[in-house]
C-alpha cells in the first residue's frame, strides 16, 4: 500500500444508545421488568415509601425523561426505541406500527454502544477506497458474475490527484484536521482478496507498535483474546505485551497499559457468552499462560503496569433507577500520544491471523507535535493522538463538560494519575454494586453466588432516594473490569453446544485416547477406559499424483474384497486386490483412464452376477470453473477374472454439467436399473442457481445402447449437493441428500406417482454469513439394535467443519416423526475459501455389538486431519465418545472386511485435488480392525451398598480388574470425589482439574515440564514419604496416567476450574453437598443424604462444645473377593483457629493419612510431636513443641505412625498402632471473618499399610539409563 507523507484526519467519537437486554441466565444488564410500561398511569417521580402518605420526597431525574412518547387512551407510555439493524434478527416488520416489538427484547442483544472512528482525507482515503473496490469485485466475481445489477468497479488512477486536496474539510468537520503520516494495513488472504499469500499486516502493526511503546499503551477493543504459547489462539499480542512490561520492570521504567473492554460479550446466545469469556479470562488472568500469571511468575505485580476497565451508565426510566453496560465496540490503540491504530480488527484470531475475517485498519504517526509530560518529565507528543486520547479519558472520567477539580489527563504515566484513574473506576463500581447489585461482579465467583447476589435487596428498591444520592458520586462511565467474576466456575460451554467444541486430544501408541463429545465428562458415568478401538495400519500405495475416491470392490464371488481408487488430476482408475496378503505396496491394475473422474457406484448392470462400475467424469477445474460439456456418466463393464489384459469397456449413459455424485438402484420400479445423477452446480460460474436432479433408466439393450433415457426429477430445490445415501423402504430405493438445504429425503411415491421431498434437518446455518456455505455436506445412517435408522451422522455444511447427528423421536421409519440435531464437534475454522476439513462420513458396526459406530474423514491440514471413530454412549441425549484412529489425510473412507476375519476394516485415500486442498505424499492405507474388546462390559466390577448410614464400596483388587470404572459418590462445594479402578496395563486421562490419591496399586506418568533434556518418569503409590506432604496433581506430558501389572485403585478429586484461589467457605450452612452416585447404583444409596454434623453432638467433652468443628461420615472400602477391609474415609471441617483435638490413636488399629481439600486460611495442617515417646499434657505442652505440616489444597500427608525395619507399622501388644500425639490445627486468615478447612481422613487397615521397599517420594523418579548416559556423554564432550 502507498505510504503518504501528509494525510489529514479527525478523530470522532460516537456513542449510540440501544436498548439493553437479558439472556438465558440472569447474569447481567437490567431487570427487564424495569422497562415494562405502566399502562394505567405515568409517574415522573418515585416515592421513597408508597405506603407513607407523609413522605413526599421526590426522586430527581438527572436526565431528560422526554423521549418519543405515544398517546394511548389519553395516557402516555414511553417509546423506548427500535433496532432496525440488529445483526442477529431484524425488526423491520410493519414499519408504520413502530410501537410494537417484533423481536424479543429479553433475548436479543441491545445495549448502549461505544465506538471510535476517524474521518480520512488524502492518499490513505484513496487506498481505503481501493481496498473496498478490490473486495467488491472479488465478491461480485464469486457470487454474482452474471448479475448486471452489481457492476464491477474500477478505481481511479494514482495519477488522479483531484480528490486528494483537503480544502473542503469545512463541509465535513467542525474544526481543522491534523496532518499525520498514515498507513493502511489489512488482514486478507487468497479467499478474501485473491492475494497470492496471506497478509497479516494488522497483527504486525500491533506487535511493532506495542514493542516500540516507551511510556504507555491505551487499548480499547471489543475482544481481548491473545494467549501466549497456546495451541488454539495463535496471535502474538500477549507475548509482545508481556515482553514490553517485563522490559519496563527490568529497566525500572514507569510504564502503563490501560485496557478498555466490554464488561460482558454482546451475544444473544449464552453459550457464546461463556465461550468468549473463557478465552478472555484465559488471556488476562486464568491459567499459567495468561498475561497476569506470566507477569506474576516473573516477579512482576501486574496492577503496577496494567489495568482493565469497562463502561457503565445509569438513568431514570419511567420513574425507576436503571443501569446498563455500555458495550465497548471500538478497535483502537494509542501509543505514547504519538501513534494510533484504528479500524475493524478485534484482538482475536479471527481478525489478526489473516486467513479468516477480512479486516482493515489505519496506522497513524503524528506529524504535528506539542509539548507534554509523562511521569512529570517533558516530552513531545503528537497533536492528533494526544487530543484523541485526552478526549476519551475526559469522557471516561466524566470531565469532558465540567471539571470542577481541575483533573489533568495530560500525564497518563504518573503514579498520581494512574491511581486516580483506578480509584474512579473502583469508586464507580462500588456505587453501582451498592445501588443495583450489578452483574458482572467480583463478588460472584460461582453460579450459586450469582443467584444469591441477584436475590439481594437492592438499594434502588429499598431506598431509592438514598440510591439517587449515591449515584451522584458516579464520575463518567469507567468501572473496574471484573477479573474474578465466576472465577470458580468453568466458563467453557459443555459439549452439547458448538461453542464448547475444542481441539481433539490424541494419545500415543496403539491405544487411542477417548474423548467424550456431546456433553461434559462430569455428566457421564461411562467406563470409557475399558473400550479400545484399535486398528493396524498398512500402506498400500504412497507418493501418488492425487487422491479423491476410494471404494471397496469385489471382482467376482471367488475373489477377495479389494479397492477401486483414483484422483481427479491423473484420471487413472486403479483396482487393488489381495489386500490381506499383499506385502509390497503398489501392486495394482489400471482398469480405465478418464478425464477428471469424480464419483462412482457399482451394480450388476449386465446381469452376469458380478458388479460393474458406474462413474462420472469430465468435471472441470473446480465447481466454479466446471466443464460445460462435461459431467458425463459411463459404466465400466467388469471382465471378471480376465482383468489384467485390457482396460474395461466403457458404455455411455448420459451427462449433466458438474455431475458430482450418482447412485444406482431401483427408485421408481424394480425391473430395470436406474441411476440418479446429482450435479453440484447447474452451470459454470453459477453457485446460486438450483441444480437439476436426473434419473437415467436402463435401456433394453444395455450393451449396445448409445445413451440411457432420462428425465429431470427436480430442478428448482437443491443447491450444492455434495453427497447422498441410498436407503430402501422395503420396496423401492430412495436417497438422503446432503445439500445447502440440509438433509432431505428424495423418494418416489408409488401411490401419488410423483417424486417427493421430505425435510429431515436444515443443517448448519451459523456459518452462512462468514463463508456463504450452509446446510449439509455429508450423510450416513446408523443402526442401533433392530432399528436400522436410529440416527443420522452428518458433515455440515459443504466441505464443512461441523460434525452433527440427528436423532429421531420414535419408530424406525422415515415418516411421522421429527429429528433432533446435536452438534458433536467443530474441527477448526473454515479456510481462506470458506471450507472446512471434513469430507466423508460413514456408519458401520466395527465392534460387532449390533450398534453402528461412525468414522469421519478429515482431509487436513493438521491438526484437523485423519480419521475419527465415534461410539454412542447415550443416543437419546446425543452423547458419543471419540478416538483418533488415523492421522493421515483422508478424502474418503471405504469400509469392508479386507482380511476376512469377521471384523470390518477401513481404507482411506489422501485428499489431493488441485484447486482445493493438496495433502503431502498422497497415499492409500488399509486399517485392519484389531479391537482389544468387542463390546464394553455392562457389568460393573465396583459395587456400592448402604451400611447403616455409611456407604460401603466393594471393589476388585486392582491387579485383577478387567475394566476401567469410575464411580462418583459425593460433591463438596463443587469438588467431586470418585473412586476409580484402573486395570493392569491401562491408562486414564487427567487434566488441570484432576487430583489423584492412590489407595492401592501404582500409577506412572511422564513429565517433561522441568525442562530437562529428557522427560522424567514418575510413579505414585499408596503413601508418600513419612511426615511430609505431597501434591495430588499430575503433570503428565500426554495428560494420562498409566498402570503396569499392579493396576490401581484411586480417589479422583475433580474441581470446576484450573485456577486455585482461596476456596472460601464462610458458613457451613452454605456449603453445598450432593450425593453424586449414578443412577445404576441402588436407590437406597442414592437417597442417602450427606451432611456435616457439628462434632460436639458426638463428643460431649468440654473442649468441643460450640466449637466450629464438623464431621461427615463415612465411606468404607472392602475388596470384593473375600470382603477384606481396605480403608474407611471420613470428612472433617474446622473453622479458623480450631484445634481439632490432640490424640495418638491409643485404641485404634488403623493407619490414617489426611488429604486437604479446602484450606480456607492457607495455613491449616497437621501438627505433631517429634516422637511417639513424648508425652502430651494440654496444660503444659506448648504449641512450639509441635512440628507443623501445612497442607495446601489437594496435598496428602505421609504416615505419622511409627515404622519398623520392615516398613510395617509399629504395633502395641494389643494390636493398636503407635502414633505420636498430633492434631489438625486450622490457621487464621484475617481477611475473612470465617473460612473453613475441609479435609478427608483415610484410615487404612494396618496389615495393608506396609510401605514399599523404597519410599523416598510419593512421586518417585524412574530414570532412563540410556538417556542418562547420553546426557552425561553430551556434557562431557561439551565441556
Amino acid at each position: 500500500m502507498h505510504v503518504s507523507d501528509e494525510i489529514c484526519l479527525l478523530a470522532q467519537e460516537k456513542l449510540k444508545g440501544i436498548q439493553g437486554f437479558v439472556v438465558e441466565y440472569p447474569l447481567y444488564f437490567l431487570d427487564e421488568e424495569n422497562y415494562l410500561p405502566d399502562w394505567t398511569s405515568r409517574e415522573d417521580h418515585l416515592s421513597q415509601n408508597n405506603d407513607d402518605a407523609d413522605n413526599n420526597e421526590i426522586l430527581e431525574e438527572q436526565q431528560s425523561l422526554t423521549p418519543s412518547t405515544l398517546e394511548i387512551d389519553r395516557k402516555n407510555r414511553y417509546f423506548i426505541g427500535k433496532d432496525y439493524s440488529n445483526a442477529y434478527k431484524k425488526d423491520v416488520t410493519n414499519l408504520e406500527d413502530y410501537s410494537t416489538d417484533y423481536i424479543d427484547r429479553k433475548s436479543i442483544p441491545r445495549m448502549p454502544w461505544h465506538d471510535e472512528a476517524m474521518v480520512v482525507f488524502g492518499q490513505t482515503a484513496r487506498d481505503t477506497a481501493r481496498h473496498f473496490i478490490q473486495r467488491w469485485n472479488i465478491h461480485k466475481h464469486q457470487k454474482y458474475p452474471e448479475n448486471d445489477f452489481y457492476p464491477f468497479l474500477l478505481p481511479k488512477s494514482y495519477d488522479d490527484t483531484e480528490d486528494l486536496t483537503v480544502e473542503n474539510w469545512q463541509d465535513f468537520l467542525e474544526s481543522e484536521p491534523f496532518r499525520v503520516n498514515a498507513q493502511c494495513v489489512r488482514s486478507v488472504g487468497p479467499w478474501s482478496a485473491k492475494t497470492k499469500s496471506m497478509e497479516l499486516s494488522i497483527q504486525n502493526a500491533y506487535i511493532q507498535m506495542i514493542d516500540a511503546a516507551k511510556h504507555f499503551i491505551y487499548i480499547e477493543n471489543q475482544f481481548f483474546i491473545t494467549i501466549a504459547q497456546d495451541e488454539v489462539v495463535r496471535n502474538k499480542l500477549s507475548e509482545v505485551l508481556f515482553q514490553r512490561i517485563k522490559r519496563a520492570y527490568k529497566n525500572d521504567e514507569k510504564f502503563r497499559v490501560y485496557i478498555l473492554l466490554p464488561l460482558l460479550p454482546g451475544f444473544d446466545n449464552m453459550k457464546a457468552v461463556q465461550a468468549v469469556l473463557y478465552f478472555i479470562m484465559r488471556s488476562i488472568i486464568k491459567g499459567d499462560n495468561s498475561l497476569f500469571k506470566r507477569l506474576e511468575k516473573a516477579g512482576i505485580t501486574p496492577s503496577d503496569y496494567i489495568s482493565c476497565f469497562g463502561m457503565r451508565n445509569h438513568d431514570i426510566l419511567m420513574g425507576r433507577l436503571v443501569t446498563e453496560i455500555i458495550y465497548v465496540h471500538s478497535k483502537l490503540m494509542i501509543i505514547d500520544d504519538r501513534m494510533a491504530i484504528c479500524g475493524s480488527a478485534n484482538i482475536n484470531d479471527r481478525s489478526l491471523v489473516g486467513n479468516r475475517d477480512s479486516e482493515f485498519c489505519i496506522v497513524i504517526d503524528d506529524v504535528e507535535e506539542e509539548d507534554s509530560q509523562f511521569n512529570g518529565q517533558p516530552v513531545r507528543v503528537g497533536k492528533f493522538c494526544s487530543s484523541w486520547r485526552k478526549k476519551i479519558f475526559e469522557m471516561l472520567l466524566g470531565i469532558q463538560f465540567e471539571n470542577p477539580n481541575n483533573i489533568d489527563v495530560t500525564d497518563p504515566v504518573s503514579d498520581e494519575f494512574y491511581c486516580y484513574f483506578q480509584n474512579v473506576a473502583k469508586q464507580n463500581t462500588l456505587i453501582y454494586e451498592e445501588v443495583f447489585a450489578t452483574m458482572p461482579t467480583d463478588h460472584a465467583r460461582t453460579f450459586a453466588q450469582v443467584t444469591a447476589y441477584n436475590d439481594m435487596a437492592k438499594l434502588k428498591d429499598t431506598d431509592p432516594i438514598e440510591a439517587q444520592e449515591k449515584l451522584k458520586g458516579i464520575q463518567g462511565f469507567v468501572v473496574e473490569y471484573p477479573l474474578y467474576f465466576l472465577d470458580e466456575e468453568n466458563y467453557l460451554p459443555d459439549w452439547t453446544s458448538r461453542e464448547g467444541k475444542n481441539t481433539v486430544i490424541t494419545g500415543n501408541g496403539k491405544r487411542p485416547v477417548p474423548e467424550t463429545v456431546g456433553t461434559s465428562l462430569s455428566q457421564l458415568n461411562f467406563d470409557y477406559g475399558s473400550y479400545s478401538p484399535t486398528f493396524e495400519k498398512k500402506l498400500i500405495e504412497e507418493n501418488r499424483q492425487d487422491g479423491y475416491w476410494i471404494e471397496p470392490f469385489q471382482v467376482d464371488n471367488q475373489s477377495p474384497i479389494g479397492l477401486v481408487a483414483y484422483g481427479l488430476a491423473s484420471g487413472d482408475i486403479h483396482l487393488y486386490q489381495n489386500l490381506s496378503t499383499t506385502k509390497e505396496p503398489g501392486q495394482t491394475t489400471l482398469i480405465q483412464k478418464l478425464n477428471g473422474p469424480v464419483a462412482m457406484d457399482q451394480a450388476d448392470i449386465t446381469g452376469n452376477g458380478i458388479n460393474d462400475i458406474i462413474i462420472c467424469y469430465q468435471y472441470g477445474n473446480t465447481m466454479l470453473d466446471t466443464d460445460p460439456e462435461g459431467g458425463k456418466i459411463v459404466w465400466l463393464e467388469n471382465p471378471g477374472q480376465n482383468i489384467v489384459n485390457n482396460l474395461w469397456e466403457m458404455h455411455y449413459v448420459g451427462k449433466s454439467t458438474a455431475m458430482h455424485r450418482l447412485k444406482v438402484g431401483h427408485f421408481t420400479q424394480t425391473k430395470r436399473w436406474e441411476i440418479i445423477g446429482l450435479p453440484i452446480v447447474s452451470k459454470p460460474y453459477d453457485l446460486l442457481s438450483a441444480v437439476p436432479v436426473l434419473l437415467f433408466r436402463q435401456p433394453d439393450n444395455v450393451l449396445n445402447a448409445t445413451e440411457w433415457p432420462f428425465e429431470i426429477i427436480n430442478e428448482n430445490f437443491f443447491h450444492l449437493i455434495h453427497d447422498a445415501k441410498r436407503l430402501n423402504d422395503g420396496q423401492l430405493d430412495n436417497l438422503l441428500i446432503a445439500s445447502s438445504e440440509g438433509i432431505n429425503r428424495l423418494y418416489f411415491s408409488k401411490n401419488l406417482k410423483q417424486w417427493m421431498i421430505e425435510k429431515i434437518g436444515e443443517g448448519e446455518q451459523e456459518q452462512k454469513q462468514q463463508t456463504t456455505y450452509y446446510g449439509s455436506g455429508g450423510i450416513d445412517v446408523g443402526r442401533v439394535g433392530n432399528d436400522p435408522l436410529a440416527y443420522m451422522a452428518a458433515i455440515e455444511p459443504f466441505h464443512g467443519n461441523v460434525i452433527a447427528i440427528y436423532i429421531k423421536n420414535t419408530n424406525n421409519v422415515l415418516t411421522q416423526f421429527q429429528w433432533k440435531r446435536y452438534v458433536l464437534d467443530i474441527y477448526g475454522y473454515p479456510n481462506e475459501n470458506g471450507e472446512g476439513t471434513a469430507h466423508h462420513i460413514v456408519c458401520a458396526d466395527f465392534d460387532n455389538d449390533g450398534d453402528d459406530e461412525f468414522l469421519v474423514a478429515l482431509r487436513g491440514p493438521s491438526p484437523n486431519q485423519g480419521v475419527y471413530f465415534y461410539k454412542s454412549i447415550d443416543l437419546s441425549r446425543g452423547l458419543f465418545n471419540k478416538w483418533k484412529v488415523s492421522g493421515d489425510s483422508a478424502a474418503r473412507i471405504a469400509v469392508a472386511d479386507y482380511d476376512n476375519d469377521k471384523l470390518l476394516d477401513f481404507a482411506t485415500i489422501s485428499y489431493n485435488v488441485p484447486g482445493y486442498y493438496r495433502s503431502e505424499n498422497p497415499s492409500i492405507n488399509v486399517f485392519y480392525n484389531r479391537f482389544t474388546q468387542n463390546k464394553p462390559q455392562a457389568e460393573k466390577e465396583m459395587q456400592v451398598m448402604k451400611q447403616n448410614n455409611d456407604l460401603l464400596f466393594k471393589v476388585p483388587r486392582p491387579n485383577e480388574a478387567s475394566q476401567y470404572q469410575e464411580l462418583p459418590f459425593i460433591t463438596i462445594d463443587g469438588i467431586r470425589l470418585s473412586l476409580a479402578i484402573v486395570p493392569p496395563h491401562s491408562s486414564r486421562q487427567v487434566d488441570n482439574n484432576t487430583y489423584i490419591k492412590v489407595l492401592s496399586g501404582i500409577i506412572i506418568w511422564t513429565d517433561s515440564s522441568n525442562q530437562s533434556y529428557e522427560p522424567a518418569n514418575y510413579s505414585r503409590t499408596i503413601f508418600c514419604e513419612p511426615r511430609t506432604v505431597a501434591p495430588l496433581k499430575i503433570h503428565s506430558d500426554n495428560r494420562r496416567i498409566r498402570t503396569e501389572s499392579e493396576g490401581a485403585l484411586l480417589i479422583i478429586f475433580k474441581t470446576r476450574n484450573d485456577t486455585n484461589p482461596i476456596h472460601q467457605v464462610g458458613d457451613m450452612k452454605n456449603m453445598i453437598i450432593e450425593n453424586s452416585l449414578p443412577e445404576y447404583c441402588p436407590e437406597e444409596t442414592r437417597q442417602l443424604d450427606f451432611e456435616f454434623i457439628r462434632y460436639d453432638q458426638y463428643d460431649s467433652r468440654a473442649q468441643f462444645k460450640n466449637l466450629e468443628f464438623y464431621t461427615l461420615k463415612g465411606f468404607g472400602i472392602n475388596f470384593a473377593d473375600n470382603n477384606e477391609h481396605l480403608c474407611y474415609m471420613q470428612l472433617w471441617a474446622a473453622g479458623q483457629g480450631v484445634n481439632a483435638g490432640v490424640h495418638n490413636h491409643a485404641k485404634d488399629r488403623f493407619c490414617e493419612i489426611h488429604i486437604s481439600i479446602i484450606n480456607g486460611s492457607e495455613e491449616g495442617g497437621i501438627h505433631y510431636l517429634r516422637s511417639s515417646e513424648e508425652n502430651y499434657d494440654p496444660l503444659t505442652t506448648p504449641d512450639s513443641a509441635f512440628e507443623k505440616l501445612p497442607m495446601p489444597p489437594f496435598y496428602e500427608q505421609g504416615p505419622l505412625w511409627d515404622i519398623d525395619a520392615q516398613n510395617k507399622p509399629v504395633l502395641r501388644n494389643d494390636g493398636t498402632v503407635v502414633y505420636p500425639w498430633h492434631k489438625w490445627q486450622s490457621g487464621i486468615n484475617r481477611l475473612f471473618n470465617q473460612s473453613f478447612d475441609v479435609w478427608l481422613v483415610v484410615a487404612f487397615k494396618s496389615e495393608l499399610s506396609t510401605l514399599p521397599a523404597s519410599n523416598e517420594s510419593n512421586e518417585t523418579f524412574v530414570p532412563n539409563v540410556l538417556n542418562m548416559f547420553l546426557t552425561l556423554l553430551f556434557v562431557y564432550i561439551h565441556y
